[in-house]
């Protein structure tokens, strides 16, 4: 074996792993069925002894998007990785999977979840640094944004081994952060270079990890597997990257817009084309799972298209804001 032959085989070694420890985080339709779940004591965690109608109203869509915003806005407010927003909502989606909450609970899991998935990320004290933007913050600055008067930090305490009970103590979800990187190097491993250079890598892993952030608010998501949510974004975010740009060694002045599109648009299907034949080569994927690539690239559109401020300056989106603007501290 050669040496880009080792490179590839030891991509694929890290793909395959992730992808068997995706069996201990899957995670069911749990709004529309809450079959064989059990009903979690609220008593000892309720703020009043009686509490007000809407939050005794059972859990729905809407009521989960407005967490995993609130999830987002904070983690934009302190400039912390994005990945760690996902993280707390496969906490909240696996527990409940097991519990039935109504929204007060609910609002507890998912601060609860928040807090655990930031002390797993850097431990008491986040320190992260990325090409955008630099952050040095402590859980003690984050604490005010996550206790309130609705969720109170001793609750929030309490409620942490409850949690970490629930989850079985598995905290370390594969997420579709994670396996979009290792695709990206897959692709500069196999002889697509002018695809994958330092400054096109970096658009396009900013790109694909929007389009996967999407997805962790998206509820008809939760139950795909992360490895495909993260191929489908990186499809999109080739699809969005490449139409602007030439294939190596042509030149602007020698053709038409028309032209030049049409030669990117190749370039694309042709990239589209080696990762997925590479990944069904290797059985890493089956030719069902690409059907159902191809549907979720429809979706992530669509939630794309749905998402405020259109016009919105798309590198700059990519670069500083997640899908949520970021105004507010505490849960609306």
């Amino acid at each position: 074996m050669n040496e880009i032959s080792i490179a590839v085989h030891d991509a694929m070694a890290s793909l395959e792993a992730m992808k068997e420890r995706e069996k201990r985080y899957q995670v069911h339709d749990y709004l529309s069925s809450y079959e064989g779940a059990n009903t979690i004591e609220i008593g000892n965690f309720q703020t009043s002894s009686e509490l007000d109608k809407n939050e005794e109203k059972p859990v729905d869509l809407e009521y989960r998007e407005i967490l995993s915003n609130w999830c987002f806005r904070v983690i934009d407010h302190f400039t912390l990785p994005r990945h760690v927003a996902a993280t707390a909502m496969n906490f909240v989606d696996r527990f409940c999977c097991k519990h039935h909450c109504n929204r007060e609970v609910y609002r507890l899991v998912a601060t609860t979840s928040l807090y655990l998935a930031l002390k797993l990320e850097e431990g008491e004290k986040v320190n992260w640094k990325d090409g955008y933007s630099q952050s040095h913050v402590t859980m003690t600055d984050i604490f005010p944004c996550l206790a309130n008067d609705q969720v109170p930090l001793r609750r929030i305490i309490r409620f942490e081994t409850l949690l970490l009970r629930s989850l079985a103590f598995h905290v370390h979800p594969p997420l579709p952060a994670y396996y979009i990187q290792e695709y990206l190097t897959l692709l500069s491993m196999i002889g697509i270079q002018e695809y994958c250079t330092k400054i096109m890598r970096r658009k396009l892993e900013s790109k694909a990890n929007y389009f996967a952030e999407l997805a962790s608010m998206d509820y008809s998501c939760v139950t795909i597997s992360p490895s495909l949510i993260a191929l489908a974004s990186i499809l999109n975010a080739l699809e969005q990257q490449f139409p602007a740009t030439p294939l190596k060694g042509w030149h602007v002045s020698s053709h038409s817009p028309n032209d030049m599109l049409l030669i990117a648009w190749k370039g694309n299907q042709f990239v589209r084309e080696t990762l997925l034949r590479l990944l069904h080569d290797t059985a890493f994927i089956s030719q069902d799972d690409i059907d159902q690539v191809l549907s979720i690239e429809d979706v992530l559109w669509t939630t794309y298209h749905h998402q405020p401020e259109p016009g919105i300056n798309e590198e700059l989106r990519c670069q500083n804001h997640s899908p949520v603007n970021v105004t507010a501290k505490t849960f609306k």
